[in-house]
């Protein structure tokens, strides 16, 4: 059962989603964690298989690249229905999900007055800047932060 949602916008970020998903996957077990990409077989209803790990996740990781929030203010300006990366953080947070930004680089901190009404939540979430210059301090953050927060996450042992 998966209790950490890995959410990222295609295009950005995601090879950091990929990393994060194996890190994660490494240090609780493949089953714990959950990235589209990797945890829906093909030719599964990934719609059906998206809400599902949604409901089950204690905690969405949500990647933010330099790209993501142009594409999230284009899509509430143009009146367009949300992405499935927005659609994704909006269920998290109204299912009471913890929501926890992870800043790519030099991605600016999130302002609640960029984000369309449904993600101003996002802007408030104390985040997890990730600099690709030390990725395995960042990772340990993230890490020990879910460790700690995500109840029935509990890390692996490891072989020595």
């Amino acid at each position: 059962m998966s209790l950490v949602f890995i959410n990222y916008l295609s295009g950005d970020g995601d090879g950091i989603a990929v990393l994060i998903d194996r890190e994660l996957s490494r240090s609780f077990g493949p089953d714990k964690i959950f990235r589209a990409g990797r945890s829906i077989p093909p030719g599964a209803d990934w719609e059906a298989a998206i809400r599902a790990a949604l409901r089950r996740s204690r905690a969405l990781v949500a990647v933010i690249g330099p790209r993501w929030l142009g594409t999230v203010a284009s899509a509430a300006t143009l009146d367009r229905s949300p992405q499935w990366t927005q659609r994704e953080i909006q269920a998290a947070l109204a299912g009471g999900t913890r929501v926890i930004p992870v800043l790519l680089d030099q991605t600016p901190q999130l302002s609640s007055d960029d984000l369309p009404s449904a993600l101003a939540p996002v802007a408030k979430r104390q985040y997890i800047r990730f600099e690709h210059t030390d990725v395995d301090s960042a990772m340990d953050r993230l890490t020990a932060v879910l460790a700690r927060q995500v109840p029935g996450l509990t890390r692996r042992r490891r072989p020595c």
